[in-house]
């Protein structure tokens, strides 16, 4: 119960209800205690609103992922603060700085004038992008053969998924994540590479680059190197002696050759085995 002032100075009682309590909504949705909403297949974060009905109130969204593995990597929380009003919404997704992050989400606000405060707790889950699309993308950006079958090769049950049927990170026991599990790369996986597809996708890529260098240094290490390989300009190699690998057939397709001809290269056997 609170007491305001008609236009005679007379007190009169009004009551509060329960709905006046500031709230997020998605969608035109309220969002509620224990709700899961999701990011879509493009990916795109569900929208995301703060509402204040009488005050002015500061709120705290937190999002928290911890993949449910042993050792699992420590990301650090993210949190966004915004202040909605009785004038004027918070639009919460712009101050994720264009990040994709899921989890358990917790919003805390209080209320300047009143000094009330509560909290929310949700979670924000995945859906999965189809294969066509993921390959799509890859095609978008990368030129290696074999870029499609190690994402095949590396999701969970070869389906090319970046979330499980729950909606959480496909996760594996050495902290992999996503379509291309990101393990043995130069960095660690972000919290975006593992809740953005795209974003697992380019780290993949970008993984596979590196992987590449790494096998050119171990193919001169060994110095059985062919007249034809491309990769030798790279490191500006001065070998005095080389000898030809045979062609070797793997699986039922895959026929990998140093002698100039359209198979495909050591190069690639190395880095994929990498």
């Amino acid at each position: 119960m609170r007491f305001i002032r008609n236009c005679s100075g007379l007190k009169i009682s009004s009551q509060v209800s329960a709905n006046s309590k500031p709230y997020l909504q998605s969608g035109g949705q309220q969002v509620t205690d224990g709700m899961t909403l999701y990011i879509d297949e493009t990916p795109q974060m569900p929208p995301l609103t703060a509402v204040s009905i009488n005050y002015t109130v500061r709120w705290t969204i937190t999002f928290h992922y911890k993949a449910a593995i042993k050792n699992p990597v420590n990301f650090p929380d993210f949190a966004v603060s915004v202040t909605s009003n009785q004038f004027s919404t918070a639009n919460i997704i712009p101050h994720l700085a264009s990040k994709v992050i899921g989890g358990e989400v917790t919003a805390i606000w209080n209320e300047d004038t009143t000094g009330q405060s509560g909290q929310l707790k949700f979670k924000i889950l995945g859906k999965n992008p189809s294969k066509a699309a993921v390959f799509a993308y890859i095609d978008t950006i990368d030129f290696r053969w074999y870029t499609k079958m190690i994402a095949i090769q590396e999701s969970e049950q070869n389906q090319v998924v970046q979330f499980r049927t729950d909606g959480y990170p496909v996760a594996s026991y050495d902290n992999g994540y996503g379509i291309f599990q990101l393990t043995g790369c130069p960095t660690p996986p972000t919290i975006d590479q593992v809740w953005n597809w795209k974003s697992n996708v380019e780290g993949g890529i970008l993984c596979l680059g590196n992987k590449a260098v790494d096998a050119v240094r171990l193919l001169n290490k060994q110095k059985v190197l062919s007249e034809y390989i491309a990769w030798e300009p790279i490191l500006k190699m001065n070998v005095t002696f080389y000898t030809l690998i045979p062609t070797k057939k793997v699986g039922l397709y895959c026929n990998f050759s140093d002698d100039g001809s359209t198979h495909q290269s050591w190069l690639d056997a190395e880095t994929i085995k990498l």
